[in-house]
């Protein structure tokens, strides 16, 4: 696992959670946060760090609502984990 490789899937999460509930300010936040982490070119851990911290709420709290989403979440996460992030 890459950087480039986790760029692929938070594009992924991020398409995701553009298809998810529209009205949900938690599923939006995580979005917005996504899409500006992708932006940047010179992205930093301290980003990711606050991004899987983030991840790991929302599993938490979509897992049952959007279960497929939440699976998404876990597999940003432990790519974050495989690259120390």
């Amino acid at each position: 696992m890459n950087r480039q490789e986790l760029h692929r899937e938070l594009e992924r999460l991020h398409r995701e959670l553009a298809q998810a509930d529209p009205s949900d300010p938690k599923l939006r936040k995580l979005q917005a946060d996504i899409e500006s982490l992708l932006k940047r070119e010179d992205s930093e851990s301290g980003l990711y760090g606050e991004l899987g911290e983030q991840l790991k709420d929302g599993i938490y709290h979509f897992d049952a609502s959007h279960p497929q989403l939440a699976k998404t979440m876990a597999q940003v996460i432990d790519s974050l984990a495989l690259l120390n992030l």
